[in-house]
């Protein structure tokens, strides 16, 4: 009887199988199916392409100062539309002077900086038609001309070729002016005998000693120190400039000549420029047109807080007549024959931006 039953048992077991096979037998699929979708939405393409970029972006000036201002927007608006792109910006010449990061630069040891016009000139003369006294008339004028296509196409190309560097915008645009800690300056003969630092630029040298002053060439990092100690007398400069650096503690004349304007190109190491995709080259780009837009929104909201701060220091503001300008214009017309057509690419770059102009 107890075989009976337990052969019963058995019989039951294998009856229910088919049973438990007919259940199980449609989760298979069903678990294929949620697997696939995973598969196809993470290929290794995007993988490699949400690698982290990590650039090195050196600046000559202050974090206070517009320029770096607008270059943390830049670095910013890039960020934000695409995360795999990080900067860390180094402030007041931490990796070197203007001259030094430049170097770096090309050999690609740092990825990004700010360089001035003056400091490219040295390798491409062409950039001096940037600082051709009295030439543009407004800061409106001359971000007009740098941002033309057909301009900044051209520059950037003579650039590259010449230094194995990249621009890819405008970075600001400054005003030039002249600060001392004599006296004001009306006219050129207010110039004459004055220790006057200008930039590493032969153009600048010209224009001082062609006004009458004896020019000092001094790295930016020593500029204030060189002011306290006497070594110059004064500075060609910008309001924005002597503010974010403090010079109204030393300099107690600012004449608002508006010589000049200049400025700078954002340049990516050419190592850096290839790493880029080229949707990735193009937010560069409008990062950059973004930025000097921004730049300049700030300087028109800022202007009359320089004011205000230097004038609370006891500096004095003097703003030259007509009159008085047009003797700086007549005393200065020499550089712009000298340095508008240095070579047959000058003179282009000189005629485009008379177009642009309407000159």
């Amino acid at each position: 009887m107890k075989r009976f039953i337990a052969l019963a048992l058995v019989l039951a077991l294998f009856a229910l199988l088919p049973a438990c096979a007919s259940q199980t037998a449609p989760a298979e699929p069903a678990d294929q199916a949620a697997e696939e979708p995973v598969q196809d939405a993470a290929p290794a393409e995007p993988t490699e392409e949400a690698e982290e970029i990590r650039i090195t972006y050196g600046l000559s000036q202050s974090e206070a100062h517009l320029g770096s201002q607008a270059s943390i927007y830049f670095a910013d608006y890039i960020t934000e539309r695409d995360p795999s792109i990080q900067f860390d910006i180094y402030f007041d010449s931490q990796l070197g002077d203007e001259a030094t990061m430049l170097q770096s630069l090309m050999t690609g040891s740092i990825d990004m900086m700010g360089v001035s016009f003056s400091t490219l000139s040295a390798s491409v003369p062409e950039m001096n038609i940037m600082s051709l006294p009295f030439f543009f008339g407004s800061p409106e004028n001359f971000c007009k001309v740098m941002r033309d296509e057909t301009f900044f196409n051209m520059c950037s190309g003579l650039i590259d070729e010449s230094m194995g560097i990249h621009p890819v915008g405008v970075l600001g645009v400054f005003v030039r002016s002249i600060a001392n800690t004599e006296h004001t300056v009306r006219t050129p003969e207010d110039v004459e005998g004055l220790k006057i630092r200008v930039m590493a630029n032969q153009l600048y040298v010209d224009v001082f000693e062609t006004l009458g002053a004896s020019t000092v060439t001094l790295a930016f990092p020593e500029v204030f120190s060189g002011l306290q100690q006497g070594v110059v007398q004064g500075e060609d400069t910008g309001l924005e400039t002597m503010v974010s650096n403090r010079y109204y503690e030393v300099e107690k004349y600012y004449s608002e000549v508006d010589y000049l304007y200049t400025g700078g190109y954002e340049c990516c190491s050419d190592q850096l420029w290839n790493k880029l995709s080229d949707d990735q080259k193009a937010l560069f780009i409008e990062a950059a047109n973004a930025a000097n837009d921004y730049f300049m929104s700030l300087r028109d909201e800022a202007y009359q807080g320089y004011v205000d701060t230097v004038t609370e220091a006891g500096v004095e503001i003097y703003s030259p007549t007509e009159e008085e300008l047009t003797l700086f214009r007549d005393a200065l017309q020499p550089i712009i024959e000298k340095y508008a057509f240095v070579s047959d690419d000058s003179t282009e770059l000189y005629n485009i931006a008379c177009e642009v102009l309407g000159y």
